[in-house]
């Protein structure tokens, strides 16, 4: 007899060290490959079932029996290691069957292994299926802030400098947060919700056949979460202590009563910041010296809406400007007079062909009006804009005549006597444009 047990005694242990981290030995490893599409493993209804995967970081995986058993169900999850990640029991509405939803973290990718069994580690004894799926699509909780910049307008035939800012945003890379409770007695009287600002993220109970329960959230921001539970029925018999844990780290806990309710804020379940690049997309993209950067130039002829696009993870982005193209001024110069001034004579010069214009001469500024009255000679020239200061620029050369007038006067008759017979003598005078006489 004692040969039987120390016999007994050594398989239990070698099982027991063999798998020292399962709660119980598998019957099976079976290794599977979770997608995006949700799918089934074959049934059994004897054993402990161990399913083998690769975790990729950032990726969100679903195990459930919901609907597929009729016995009291309970996943547990390990790593490479054997280490217990996290466990779900009774997640399903019908609070027997249990559904587990984890975030592998960033950092975690790698080999793990969820474990099929009945509640309190208890090998399969009916009909019973494990459905699986992951999500590898982190959500945009708060995306990047594009701005492409304010519209302006170029000069035909000059490169425009886009100026636009991207500020990072905050999504995260997410974390786990676990809901444990167990019970006195058979927690058929207990109800639990965890919501956040847009309502009901997940819920279990009442747990007809269980004195305990365990379910995984992924929490992919650090905005404050709201537990609720209560323990109130025709009874009011159900108490139980209840642990709220994040990444495995129990952030709150406590206990309740039969017929209680008790809401609690879940504010220290903090996640990583966003560390993924941002990458950039501008459209079009022929006029531009590079599509892929923030702030490229652009050789346009006519006026064109860019967009920019930001993507940072998940998260995308997009920002539009209008980059709109004046026309340079065709600067005219005239003068109705000619060019050249005289003694004591001067010219209107007149410009067209802009909506601003600038005189000049000999690099001093003479008037800002369209018209300009000269007296010397010289060059004068004229710089003209339009309403975004696209210019062109001409110029004129001004000639002077300043010849002294040679003065003559003749009279008429050809005398200078007046006299009795010659009462009076027109003079008539010559070669200049004004007199005087004195």
């Amino acid at each position: 007899m004692i040969r039987i047990y120390l016999a007994l005694f050594f398989l239990w242990l070698f099982q027991n060290v063999s798998y020292a981290q399962f709660c119980s030995t598998p019957t099976t490893n079976i290794a599977i490959t979770p997608t995006g599409t949700v799918q089934q493993t074959a049934i059994y209804n004897t054993g402990v079932r161990a399913f083998n995967f690769t975790a990729t970081a950032g990726c969100t995986y679903t195990f459930s029996t919901c609907g597929l058993s009729t016995i009291d169900t309970k996943l547990r999850l390990y790593n490479a290691a054997l280490a217990t990640i996290g466990s779900a029991d009774n997640g399903c509405s019908n609070g027997i069957q249990a559904e587990m939803i984890w975030l592998c973290p960033a950092g975690g990718g790698g080999q793990y292994t969820i474990l099929l069994t009945k509640y309190n580690c208890l090998a399969l004894d009916a009909n019973t299926k494990l459905a699986y799926s992951v999500n590898c699509s982190v959500p945009c909780t708060a995306p990047p802030v594009v701005n492409a910049g304010q519209d302006f307008s170029i000069c035909s035939g000059a490169q425009a400098q886009l100026n636009a800012s991207v500020q990072s945003g905050n999504t995260s890379t997410g974390a786990n947060l676990t809901i444990t409770l167990t019970g006195q007695t058979t927690l058929n009287e207990t109800s639990w919700s965890l919501s956040n600002a847009s309502g009901v993220i997940g819920s279990g109970g009442p747990y007809l056949a269980s004195s305990s329960a365990s379910q995984t959230f992924p929490v992919t921001s650090n905005a404050t979460l709201s537990f609720y539970i209560e323990t109130q029925g025709s009874n009011n018999n159900n108490a139980l202590s209840y642990t709220i844990s994040c990444n495995n780290v129990v952030i709150n806990s406590g206990n309740l009563a039969g017929g209680q309710t008790s809401t609690i804020p879940v504010t220290n379940c903090t996640v990583g910041a966003n560390t993924a690049p941002i990458t950039y997309s501008w459209t079009p993209s022929a006029p531009l010296n590079s599509s892929t950067i923030l702030n490229p130039t652009a050789t346009i002829t006519t006026a064109t809406t860019f967009t920019l696009t930001a993507t940072q993870g998940s998260c995308v982005v997009s920002d539009q400007i209008l980059v709109g193209v004046a026309q340079t001024p065709n600067l005219i110069i005239t003068s109705a007079s000619g060019t050249t001034v005289t003694c004591n004579t001067s010219l209107t010069l007149t410009a067209s062909g802009a909506s601003s214009y600038a005189w000049y001469n000999n690099g001093v500024q003479l008037a800002t009006t369209p018209q300009l009255v000269v007296t010397q000679p010289g060059w004068y020239s004229v710089t003209g804009s339009n309403g975004i200061n696209c210019q062109d620029q001409d110029s004129i050369y001004i000639s002077a005549d300043f010849q002294a007038p040679v003065a003559a006067i003749a009279n008429n008759p050809s005398t200078t006597v007046l006299n009795c017979s010659t009462t009076s003598i027109v003079l008539t005078a010559s070669g200049g444009n004004g007199y005087s006489w004195s």
